[in-house]
């Protein structure tokens, strides 16, 4: 815990207790190689929503529970999805 007023643990409390800083490291890295393969992966239309996306959940990463709700990781899932198809305009007149 970072202070006794957050009484929940950060991204790396769950591998911490388990593989020690071995499996802090291993979690950052991931997390590193996943937002690179995310940049590389979206299309130009996309970027900037999916940039701003993975930002808030860098910034929520503070807490460990933010990857058990699926509100952070489905708008990243549904952003990348989004970005490899193309949808025509509709007008209604």
């Amino acid at each position: 815990l970072l202070t006794e007023e957050l009484n929940v643990s950060t991204l790396y409390g769950g591998s911490i207790n388990k593989m020690g800083f071995l499996g802090a490291f291993i979690i950052f890295f991931w997390y590193i190689f996943s937002l690179l393969f995310t940049i590389f992966i979206v299309n130009k239309k996309y970027f900037m929503p999916t940039i701003i996306s993975l930002a808030t959940l860098s910034c929520f990463l503070l807490f460990d529970n933010v990857l058990s709700f699926t509100g952070f990781v489905f708008q990243y899932f549904i952003l990348m999805i989004f970005s490899h198809f193309n949808f025509r305009q509709i007008t209604i007149l």
